[in-house]
């Protein structure tokens, strides 16, 4: 007979192996894969052996965003690729949602996939933010006539994320 923590150690085995894993060759970004590693930590009881693994790892990454922090190429790398960046924390979100709708039946499950939910819900957040930002600092007429490449990309982010935000949305309230 399996334990809880044996439940919660296969389900984050599987996230991590399957969509964390191939998040992170593809490219995305260090600070979202430290806030979701927060995260996952935070939920898991101070008795959970997993808890080490991940403090290991956030210490990890904290480190390697440090160094991030004083390399002039990362410094404004945020404001000028954020579509890219977005759509590689998009693709995350949406890999996760099928682990998240299947682990919240479970009782076991459910605190750590309420955490990754947490986690996906203050990211959009966040992206929000920053497409509000940008919509209020670039001139209107720009966006709006869709003269230029940034502004078809603006659109299609906004889109993306209010489509996902939904999504996400949906299952919270479930």
């Amino acid at each position: 007979m399996s334990t809880m923590y044996d439940k919660v150690r296969d389900y984050l085995k599987g996230v991590d192996e399957k969509i964390i894993l191939k998040a992170l060759q593809d490219g995305l970004d260090g600070g979202c894969y430290y806030d979701y590693l927060q995260e996952i930590y935070f939920a898991l009881p101070k008795d959970c052996p997993l808890r080490d693994s991940y403090e290991l790892a956030l210490d990890g990454v904290r480190r390697q965003l440090d160094a991030d922090v004083w390399s002039s190429a990362n410094a404004t790398r945020f404001q000028i690729a954020y579509a890219e960046i977005f759509a590689k924390q998009h693709a995350l979100i949406q890999q996760l949602l099928t682990p998240i709708r299947d682990g919240l039946t479970d009782e076991d499950l459910r605190s750590v996939c309420l955490a990754q939910l947490r986690f996906i819900r203050a990211l959009l957040y966040r992206q929000k933010l920053h497409l509000g930002a940008i919509m209020f600092w670039t001139p209107t007429q720009l966006l709006l006539n869709d003269k230029i490449s940034s502004s078809r990309e603006y659109s299609a982010m906004v889109v993306a994320h209010d489509k996902l935000a939904h999504d996400v949305e949906m299952i919270w309230e479930k």
